[in-house]
């Protein structure tokens, strides 16, 4: 039975689109893909955590004084806020290339608004000036599994780590959050924020699953906690579970962040 050149057409349409969203898909990845088709997408607020690293401190002071501003301008005009802003060069686990210029987290009212944004002409403009003056970059979308607590402490460290399944992730919290908590309340500190990350911008060693950041009443506190014999101890025996494991010391939040941390579930 011959076979209509309709239905070869529409065979031949159907190819087409099938490879072109395979190749989109290729090319996104599957963590943007799940990102951008999210369930709740259009209504669930989301935190992006970006990591910046600038090629020397005079390009990073040329972006702060003429891209920042336009940029937060923009970012603001889709929903977002620009919630937390720090250095995190000062690496007390992991190699030297886990430290960055600036750690910056900016919460939006939903995944879509983040979409909104990134694909707007005037964030290409933008974002094409930013990319020039990074050396590197990364980006990973937060879920907040606790609010942000104490967003007015003296020093924060923040630890990125990697979990091989969701085993591991349970055995770390049987085991050991009890006595991470313990310690940090030694220190003067304590967990104020957690959240579970989603990598879309990242190289594999940036791909991390969980973000955790301790709050210390003052940088000596944080200094002494990160100097604990026992921190360092309790971190290497964790280790079989994560297979990266990372802190870094940032310092208090910067000066000019607009407004206190309110990072909700």
């Amino acid at each position: 039975m011959p076979v209509s050149r309709g239905l070869i057409g529409f065979l031949i349409f159907l190819a087409v689109v099938v490879v072109s969203f395979a190749t989109v898909a290729y090319l996104l990845g599957p963590n943007v893909l799940r990102f951008a088709f999210h369930e709740e997408r259009r209504t669930a607020p989301v935190v992006m955590v970006e990591l910046l690293d600038f090629a020397d401190a005079a390009v990073e002071e040329n972006y702060r004084q003429v891209i920042a501003g336009p940029l937060g301008t923009l970012i603001e005009a889709f929903g977002g806020q620009r919630v937390w802003s720090v250095r995190a060069s000062n690496v007390i686990a992991g190699r030297p290339s886990d430290g960055w210029s600036r750690l910056e987290l900016t919460q939006y009212p939903s995944r879509m608004a983040v979409v909104d944004l990134v694909t707007s002409a005037d964030y290409r403009a933008l974002g094409s000036q930013r990319e020039a003056a990074l050396r590197r970059f990364a980006v990973l979308a937060a879920t907040a599994e606790t609010p942000f607590a104490d967003p007015a402490m003296g020093a924060y460290a923040v630890r990125f780590v990697t979990v091989a399944d969701a085993a591991a992730l349970a055995a770390y919290e049987a085991q050991w959050t009890a006595e991470e908590a313990s310690m940090l309340a030694r220190h003067g500190g304590r967990l104020t924020w957690r959240a579970s990350l989603n990598p879309l911008i990242a190289e594999p060693s940036q791909r991390f699953d969980v973000m955790l950041v301790y709050g210390f009443t003052d940088a000596t506190a944080c200094a002494a906690w990160a100097d604990d014999p026992e921190r360092a101890t309790l971190q290497t025996m964790q280790r079989r579970l994560f297979g990266r494991d990372v802190v870094l010391l940032t310092g208090s939040a910067a000066p000019d962040r607009p407004g206190p941390l309110d990072i909700q579930n």
